[in-house]
């Protein structure tokens, strides 16, 4: 998939994401696959930013079970 092609459907899918409608099986999926497109290149580095935040997000969706 190409790097533009790969961005606008994160960002599709980010802003599904933000409806509060959507239930939190469909959300916790969504986040899911937005990490899988989101994965970096072999010659890029890993970020840790926000990921403090995404664990206390990730708690959150959980109902504090994790």
């Amino acid at each position: 998939m190409a790097e533009r092609e790969r961005k606008e459907l994160i960002a599709a899918i980010v802003a599904a994401v933000r409806c509060d409608a959507i239930p939190s099986e469909v959300r916790q999926a969504a986040l899911t696959l937005i990490g899988w497109l989101a994965r970096r290149r072999p010659e890029e580095t890993a970020c840790t930013r926000g990921l403090y935040e995404a664990r206390k997000q990730s708690i959150s969706v959980a109902g504090g079970t994790r």
